[in-house]
């Protein structure tokens, strides 16, 4: 949402805390966009992210957390439970 009376530039991003075999957390962070967005609008935006198992990283279930990040900013962190599918 865009509340300035003015076109404004926005980055959108969202991090996801991966769980680690050793039980912590680690960041990475995954752009969705940058543009810039007309005055006093309204954007609803819808994004999906694979866990597929790839060579390159490995998924351990457990908790794990996901943030939206707006300019930078990190806004509040919610907690989701990965599970192992047989």
């Amino acid at each position: 949402m865009n509340n300035n009376n003015k076109k404004t530039k926005i980055r959108l991003e969202y991090a996801i805390y991966y769980q680690k075999a050793n039980g912590t957390l680690t960041k990475k962070v995954h752009k969705i966009s940058e543009k810039e967005y007309e005055a006093n609008s309204t954007t609803q935006i819808i994004r999906k992210h694979s866990f597929r198992v790839v060579t390159t990283r490995i998924f351990y279930p457990g908790l794990h957390q996901v943030a939206v990040i707006i300019n930078g900013n990190e806004f509040e962190k919610h907690n989701f439970e990965l599970i192992n599918k047989i």
